[in-house]
This record gives structure tokens, C-alpha cells and sequence, in this order.
């Protein structure tokens, strides 16, 4: 089940602030993904909270958390055809250490957006994702139908030793159509990145390993 976010000071207290990233990192951020529509930012996240945040989700797959993604506008099922990842949800109520930092992180990378870009985002949704070695996820939008309040998403990625071999890129198209220019983007620990949710075009390449990320959406409120 779904958990929306919001915040308040006393939730940002709770985290080890030493785990969020400089605010350098979210001003170059900011700046990118208003002039491109998309951002990279290698090293957002320290290493130590790369490495706390992927412990907590072998944690959790190995206590059978994780389910099949499912497929929006398919009645709750997932489809292995279109994409093949598995997920478990995860907010401030439920969040071990390394999640709570986390959490803090992107409370103020949304502090700063909605002052830059005027976003309007006052909360935040997100989820552990695995892809094991053979999967992938179709090209696709994240704001499709009934899903207006998702603004800007975030992949923060958890492989720290990824190779090219390995492949799993993240492909973000220029266009509507495949034959558009794309960028991939390899999904290397620590890094993060950010896409406009609507209109931006994008999907994750076939992984030959297990390849681990936090999917979130910084969210406005429901109309």
C-alpha cells in the first residue's frame, strides 16, 4: 500500500544529518534539471548511507518484502513483458536508520526545488526496487493517467561496484518516440537523478546482475 509523505522539523532532527549531501550537490542539481528537464548527480548520497541503504534492502528482500511491481492502468498486476522489477514501499513511520536519512535528504533537495523551480511538491512517495539479472522495464512516462501529482522523479542508485557489462542503464529519450535521441545513464552507487515525471520518456535497459535504486516522486498536493 501506498504511503504519501509530508514533513515536518521534527522528522529532519531525527536523521544523521552528516548523510545528506552538500548543498553544492542540490544547487547544481536544481540548476540542471531546469535547464535540461533531467539532472545526474554522481555522489549525492555519502558512501556510508549508499552502503547502509543497500543492507536495509537485502534486509528486506531476504524477509520476503519485496513484491512484483505492478503495472498502472492493470488492474493491480504486474506484466514481467513490460517490466520486471520488485518493490517494497517505505516512509517515515516504517523507515529503519539509513531510510530516515534518506528521507531528510530529499526533504531538502524539495525545499530547494520548490523555491528554484516553483514546483509545488510538499511531499514525497518512494520505494526500494530490484531488478534481477534479465529483467527490464519498458519505455514509459511516470505521470501517466490519474497520476497528475507526481512532478519530478528521483532514482537514487545502490551498486557500488556497477561495470558497463553489466548494462541497466537508465535511457531518458529527447522525444515521444523511440528514435529519438536518448542519454543512459549507468546506474552507479550514490548517484541520483531527477526527470521531469511528465512528458519525459525513459526506460531501464536489460541487467545482467541484481541492480538496486530507491524510485520516489516529489508529489503536489491532489486536486
Amino acid at each position: 500500500m501506498l504511503s504519501f509523505l509530508s514533513y515536518d522539523a521534527s522528522d529532519i532532527l531525527k536523521a544523521d544529518m552528516k548523510t545528506c549531501p552538500t548543498n553544492k550537490n542540490i544547487e547544481g542539481l536544481v540548476a540542471a534539471v531546469s535547464l535540461n528537464r533531467w539532472a545526474e548527480c554522481p555522489s549525492f548520497l555519502t558512501a556510508e548511507l549508499g552502503a547502509t541503504l543497500r543492507q536495509e534492502a537485502h534486509d528486506m528482500e531476504a524477509s520476503g518484502g519485496f513484491r512484483p511491481a505492478t503495472i498502472v492502468g492493470g488492474h493491480g498486476k504486474a506484466d514481467t513483458a513490460i517490466r520486471g522489477d520488485q518493490i517494497v514501499w517505505f516512509d517515515k513511520h516504517t523507515a529503519q536508520p539509513g531510510q530516515l536519512a534518506y528521507l531528510a535528504v530529499m526533504e531538502e533537495l524539495r525545499l530547494e526545488l520548490n523555491g528554484a523551480l516553483l514546483l509545488g511538491a510538499f511531499d514525497f512517495e518512494c520505494h526500494f526496487a530490484v531488478y534481477p539479472p534479465g529483467t527490464f522495464y519498458r519505455r514509459h512516462v511516470d505521470r501517466p493517467h490519474g497520476k497528475a501529482q507526481r512532478v519530478l522523479s528521483c532514482i537514487a542508485y545502490l551498486n557500488p561496484d556497477w561495470k558497463a557489462v553489466h548494462g541497466g542503464e537508465l535511457r531518458i529519450f529527447s522525444g515521444d518516440t523511440a528514435e529519438d535521441p536518448y542519454v543512459d545513464i549507468a546506474p552507479l552507487g550514490c548517484t541520483l537523478v531527477c526527470f521531469l515525471s511528465e512528458g519525459l520518456f525513459h526506460e531501464v535497459r536489460p541487467t545482467m546482475v541484481d541492480r538496486y535504486a530507491i524510485t520516489g516522486w516529489f508529489r503536489t498536493r491532489e486536486q
